[in-house]
């Protein structure tokens, strides 16, 4: 999407400094994320893969807006204030590790 080819579009996703109320779509989609953390077992339960997609989407989202690199979008997700790193913790502590094999694909969450 933007990827450092347009750091101007980067930064204003940001912050819109014309606008009449500005939305800092970074710390939007975290908070997003973090919301749908929180049904994703149930989303998994039900055969339904609208919730993961959407999480996939956003972390995309948010790593074109770091790349290139963008240091001023890097340095807002990297603070404990938005609670990325903790939220990606999280997650990643929902993986069931001991099904590990050579093939990544046989991954499965504790649900």
């Amino acid at each position: 999407m933007v990827e450092g080819h347009h750091e101007g579009l980067q930064i204003w996703l940001q912050n819109q400094p014309k606008a009449p109320q500005a939305v800092d779509m970074i710390v939007e989609s975290v908070d997003l994320l973090a919301e749908l953390q929180n049904y994703v077992f149930d989303s998994c339960a039900a055969v339904d893969s609208r919730v993961p997609d959407l999480m996939v989407n956003l972390l995309e989202f948010l790593s074109e807006m770091v790349s290139g690199p963008c240091q001023s979008n890097q340095l807002v997700l990297s603070s404990p204030a938005t609670g990325l790193l903790a939220l990606c913790n999280r997650m990643l502590s929902y993986i069931d590790y001991s099904t590990f094999k050579l093939d990544p694909a046989t991954v499965t969450l504790k649900c």
